[in-house]
């Protein structure tokens, strides 16, 4: 039934108790896992734990949409609005990878030379512990195990010569190892990242999620057969339907490609609704909708219908035209309608509930609070 109008709540942004709110629009929510980030209620950007490229990308890309302003995107991420400003600068210049945090370590040359790994290998050799070695080298345990790793080249050690580390492994494999981790320029390269994979369908689910924490999920159908009479939809399309009626109120959908031949390309949804078809619905239900100030409903024959209802609007009437053939009918409708008389047409009378009646020839004005003249 269609009896009762309400006013639906909007839908939460992010179904996740605890979300820190970014903008009007996003929702973060970071725990043991990762992190994740939620565009109206739509998850858009997520990452691994210790995934910081992941999540500085995710900041920059809220502030480059316009989903958020940069202060608010810093507030939520716990950092100054300068880092944002900063993380998006080095996407700018370098991609996502201009996003991977440094290495920690020493900036300088290692004091790991040729000479330093040899002295430590012949203090091992003669039994000297790693802790010896290293007070007696001035390095630390990690540096004389790293010493002790490493094979010497048979080429004399120049100025600047480093030692290597041992691979195990055959010559090929040790070869495709090394290629594999180093760039152009000796630097570990970065791997090369895949194609990201499709959503749509972890989308879909979140998107019906919703509409269960809304209570409407009773109310929705996924038919994969509708089809709708415009060919210019690019995504999901929708159809609303009301008991009583076999044909949808109204429909729309997802529709990208359209703005863009007005010459402003954007993604685009809406969707249209048929009053007639409303109105119809409501009839098979028997629903009538009050109107506020109504003085008259009409009934009788159709043509009489027409012209007296002319005849009363002409005069000033607010009128309502009916179905209703005979007197009874018509005092039916006048009471669901808040009708102040009900006319049969053709008699020139309007009569009241209590009784009363008017004359209409001619047509007077509306009686003021229903009353007859």
């Amino acid at each position: 039934m269609m009896a009762v109008m309400t006013v639906q709540p909007p839908l939460p942004l992010v179904p996740v108790a605890g979300a820190v709110p970014i903008g009007a629009a996003a929702a973060l929510v970071q725990d043991e896992a990762g992190g994740r980030v939620f565009l109206y209620g739509v998850l858009s950007f997520a990452w691994d734990r210790g995934d910081e490229a992941g999540r500085r990308f995710a900041a920059v890309q809220l502030v480059r949409i316009g989903a958020a302003q940069v202060g608010q995107v810093a507030a939520g991420f716990g950092v100054d609005p300068d880092t944002v400003r900063r993380w998006g600068k080095a996407v700018s210049s370098a991609g996502a990878g201009g996003l991977v945090p440094a290495k920690p370590g020493p900036k300088g040359p290692s004091r790991l030379t040729d000479a330093l790994a040899a002295d430590i290998r012949t203090r091992r050799e003669a039994g000297a512990t790693l802790a010896v070695i290293a007070a007696a080298t001035g390095v630390s345990t990690d540096t004389v195990r790293r010493a002790l790793a490493m094979t010497v080249d048979h080429e004399p050690a120049g100025r600047g010569h480093a030692p290597t580390r041992a691979v195990s492994g055959p010559p090929a494999a040790a070869a495709g190892a090394h290629d594999a981790t180093a760039g152009a320029h000796g630097e570990s390269a970065l791997p090369v990242l895949p194609e990201p994979v499709d959503r749509s369908r972890e989308r879909a689910a979140a998107r019906w999620g919703l509409l269960e924490a809304a209570g409407l999920a009773d109310r929705v159908r996924v038919d994969f057969g509708i089809l709708r009479s415009f060919d210019y939809y690019t995504g999901l399309i929708v159809e609303a339907y009301a008991p009583g009626l076999g044909l949808p109120l109204g429909g729309g959908g997802r529709y990208d490609d359209v703005l863009a031949a007005f010459g402003a390309p954007m993604p685009a949804a809406g969707f249209a609704l048929s009053l007639e078809r409303i109105l119809i619905a409501l009839a098979a239900q028997g629903v009538t909708i009050p109107v506020e100030g109504l003085d008259a409903v009409v009934g009788g024959e159709d043509l009489q219908v027409a012209r007296t209802a002319a005849a009363l609007r002409g005069a000033g009437w607010t009128v309502r035209m009916t179905g209703a053939r005979d007197d009874a009918g018509l005092r039916a409708e006048a009471g669901a309608a808040g009708a102040a008389w009900r006319v049969l047409a053709g008699e020139g009378v309007a009569r009241a509930a209590d009784g009363r009646t008017l004359v209409l020839d001619p047509v007077p004005a509306p009686p003021a609070g229903g009353d007859a003249r």
